[in-house]
């Protein structure tokens, strides 16, 4: 594995390469067979695949890549990238919605991040009530905090009432009263809690 990770960053680190060539190089790899090297490689794949000047295909790729993740943490990083390809695809927007299922709550925390995102949020009708839920009843504390703080970033005037309800409930766990304020200051200011 050492090896292959190794082998990764010299096959990207070549002076005489350009940045598109080591953005093709990153999206060849997030089909590589260890998990390491396909972690190393997602944040050169959705420059690739995401910058302004980039073509479809690469987009196309780095999603069919992250559709066939196995790996619960490749799979989070993978959504980090994702958010500009889901401003522009519902089939990517379809796919953060379902993650916010997802078994690990690194994934899920990853996909409220991507659903939050204001126009991702707008194209994406379901997503208040699902938000909503990741709030009240996610198994993860990280995860409700990280959906209450999202629910200020979707200038959806909704989204107060339900972070009001958890800043006022006294079992609230403290990272999610952390979480709820971050997003009501946000539905004030537009902006997150320094």
């Amino acid at each position: 594995n050492c090896r292959e990770l190794s082998d990764y960053r010299v096959a990207t680190s070549h002076k005489s390469t350009a940045d598109r060539a080591n953005g093709q190089i990153a999206l060849k790899h997030l089909r590589h067979p260890a998990p390491s090297v396909r972690y190393l490689a997602v944040n050169t794949a959705a420059l690739e695949a995401f910058s302004f000047d980039r073509t479809s295909e690469n987009a196309t790729k780095y999603f069919e890549a992250v559709r066939s993740e196995q790996d619960s943490a490749v799979l989070a990083t993978l959504l980090g990238g994702l958010t500009p390809g889901a401003r522009k695809d519902a089939d990517v927007r379809d796919f953060a919605l379902a993650s916010l299922d997802h078994a690990d709550p690194r994934v899920r925390t990853a996909a409220i991040r991507i659903v939050t995102d204001r126009e991702v949020y707008a194209a994406a009708p379901l997503a208040f009530e699902k938000i909503v839920s990741a709030t009240e009843s996610d198994t993860d504390d990280k995860t409700r905090a990280a959906a209450c703080a999202g629910l200020g970033e979707t200038d959806d005037p909704r989204a107060v009432a339900p972070i009001h309800r958890l800043l006022r409930d006294a079992a609230t766990p403290e990272e999610v009263l952390g979480g709820c304020f971050e997003g009501l200051v946000r539905t004030w200011t537009g902006a997150p809690y320094p």
